[in-house]
């Protein structure tokens, strides 16, 4: 049989895999094994997938973890945006697991850490929604004002995205009162990342707004 018949895509990377499994096979059983659900010696991974509980293949599986995150993998890119992908995907399913573990199994309280993970990722996956779902959001932007440097902290939520930038300027207070930030500063970044309606719902926040960013404002 020829290499061609062996691997349908042959070396072609233009061809996108079809399937996680396509893509990094070995890597995938190695997390797969590691992190599957706890199953009795003897009992196969084969009948744990067909469980009605479990997903029936490993895909399944894994995009359960971070839905569209991990659903990326594979659909196009050169080889190594797609094995950089794969690997922050990889880590980000297994560090999940980590925390359900902890908090569900073993009774402990999230980190700051574990709270600034999961609402980076809130809403891409179910389980991270539940893991949320009691947690009050000033409570947890709190925990991580008092654990984290603010200065660092404010840099990554104007970085991370949309939702946690909004977070970030509704308790704009929070951070004025330790002077970790600029105000004004703050506004150029959020005009900067495209969202300069924030800035605008929140002028009385911004106190002097210098001149420079009035006139990038919407109108």
């Amino acid at each position: 049989m020829s290499n061609n018949q062996e691997n349908p895509r042959g070396d072609n990377p233009e061809i996108p895999p079809k399937r996680l499994d396509d893509i990094y096979p070995e890597r995938l059983d190695e997390t797969y094994e590691i992190y599957s659900d706890p199953h009795t010696s003897g009992e196969t991974d084969e009948a744990v997938q067909q469980s009605p509980e479990t997903p029936n293949s490993r895909y399944q599986r894994v995009s359960t973890y971070l839905g569209s995150l991990m659903e990326r993998v594979g659909l196009g890119g050169d080889s190594e945006e797609r094995r950089q992908e794969y690997d922050q995907a990889a880590e980000d399913m297994n560090r999940l697991t980590d925390i359900e573990n902890r908090v569900r199994w073993e009774g402990q309280e999230m980190t700051a850490q574990d709270v600034y993970f999961l609402r980076q990722y809130k809403g891409k996956a179910p389980r991270i929604s539940a893991l949320l779902q009691d947690r009050d959001p000033e409570t947890d932007l709190n925990m991580m004002l008092q654990e984290f440097n603010q200065t660092q902290l404010v840099r990554g939520m104007v970085e991370s995205g949309y939702i946690r930038q909004n977070i970030l300027v509704d308790d704009l207070d929070k951070f004025l009162q330790s002077e970790a930030i600029d105000p004004a500063q703050l506004a150029r970044y959020l005009m900067d990342e495209g969202i300069g309606d924030v800035v605008v719902r929140n002028l009385y926040k911004f106190q002097e707004v210098p001149d420079d960013v009035w006139e990038r404002l919407p109108r």
